[in-house]
């Protein structure tokens, strides 16, 4: 009950105040204030705080300090995080930006910008050579909207907006979460894509999920519940539906459970929610009422990407020109995409889009495959066919010289089968 994690470190007691709280844990809890008192115990002589309790202060870890510590109770007028504001002064840079280690960055200012906030100033209030943290962080906003990590490196804009876009509105943590209502139960659609084929989909239903799995540290198998819908737990339904197997595997020192293979494709399992790629493990994603899709993929590449496609028509004439649209799980159309219709097969072009004519009648199920993406799901079109309206004496003809053909044909010990025209 002391402190969070190691001893050495401070930031686990940091962020594990601010992960509790967010959850809806009461900051007058005996771990988070053990926690606080842990913090404050080792703020630095300039008033500052480091990664551990040896380490010298950073804006990063004080600026994260600040808010931990105003969340758990700390008072905003306090010598604590006074000292902790002065530490941040001291430390902004000529050009109106922050730093932990090097020049000024988007990361260090958005946090400094949050703590500032969180203590209740106005972070457009801190002037240095007539530049405010705000006008930095502002010249470093790219055309597309995204922010770069300096004036000379576009390093992970993703990351750097997603830090940039709660300090310029503000905002600061701990974020509120959204509680999504849970249901007892959830039903949804489950797809599974190996490395050839479609393993198996379907429509699944999962509350709670007993997973056998084997501990990687002792080899041995043991169960682990599940006491919520899950996006493994959806998987394990689907396995008794379809009837093909799954391993499992259980690592202690991340609690978590490992997809290690699934009907005998190894260790290339990636899961998305609404080809939505979630950054926990699959027993870890609680499945609500929101979620209509989870598509488990075999694709053997970290950077994981699947496909999806649409059709503008999902029934055709015989020689019909239709359209199939490629796209990743981003909605960016995906080019030199492989299009099956059948045994017809196809190449989008730079747009994603490929234009294709079927000559004969039938129900045809398309999807798109490319190396490096998880198979598309299947679209079915119905291909029927071509009616021509012809006057009606030429009817007519028509009609009597396929009954003659017809009546030769059965003559001579044949049937006939009118071919479409």
């Amino acid at each position: 009950g002391e402190q969070i994690g190691s001893k050495g470190l401070l930031n686990d007691d940091i962020w594990g105040i601010i992960a509790l709280v967010s959850c809806g844990v009461d900051k007058n809890d005996p771990v988070v204030q053990g926690a606080r008192n842990y913090i404050i115990l080792h703020q630095n002589a300039d008033g500052g705080w480091g990664v551990g309790i040896a380490g010298n202060s950073d804006v990063d870890s004080t600026s994260s300090a600040i808010m931990a510590l105003i969340a758990c109770g700390v008072d905003r007028n306090s010598s604590i995080i006074q000292k902790a504001l002065d530490f941040l002064r001291k430390n902004q840079l000529s050009d109106g930006g922050f730093s932990s280690w090097g020049s000024s960055n988007s990361a260090s200012t958005s946090w400094a910008i949050m703590a500032i906030s969180c203590a209740g100033e106005n972070p457009e209030n801190w002037i240095k050579n007539g530049k405010s943290p705000v006008d930095y962080l502002l010249s470093l906003q790219n055309d597309d909207g995204s922010f770069r990590w300096n004036e000379t490196l576009n390093l992970n804009p993703e990351w750097m907006t997603s830090y940039a876009i709660p300090a310029l509105l503000g905002k600061y943590y701990p974020v509120k979460i959204y509680h999504s209502y849970q249901a007892e139960a959830w039903t949804g659609y489950i797809r599974i894509e190996g490395k050839e084929k479609t393993v198996w989909e379907g429509s699944v239903t999962v509350k709670d999920t007993t997973v056998i799995a084997i501990n990687v540290s002792s080899n041995e198998k043991e169960e682990h519940y599940i006491p919520y819908p899950s996006a493994l737990g959806a998987l394990v339904e689907a396995s008794k539906k379809g009837v093909f197997n799954c391993t499992i595997l259980y690592y202690p020192s991340w609690d978590a459970l490992y997809v290690k293979s699934i009907d005998g494709d190894s260790d290339w399992w990636h899961y998305w929610v609404d080809y939505e790629l979630p950054m926990m493990s699959s027993d870890k994603y609680k499945l609500t009422e929101d979620d209509r899709e989870v598509l488990w993929g075999y694709v053997e590449t970290w950077e994981a990407h699947a496909l999806k496609i649409s059709v503008d028509k999902k029934e055709v004439k015989r020689n019909e020109v239709f359209t199939i649209k490629v796209k990743d799980e981003n909605d960016n159309p995906v080019s030199n995409a492989t299009v099956h219709i059948n045994s017809y097969t196809f190449l989008s072009d730079s747009d994603g889009s490929v234009k294709a004519k079927i000559p004969r009648q039938g129900v045809y199920k398309v999807y798109a495959e490319k190396e490096g993406y998880v198979r598309s799901q299947k679209v079915e079109i119905k291909v029927t066919r071509r009616i021509l309206f012809l006057p009606e004496s030429i009817e007519r003809i028509l009609h009597l010289i396929e009954t003659i053909i017809s009546y030769f044909l059965q003559m001579l010990g044949y049937s006939m089968t009118v071919s479409d025209c």
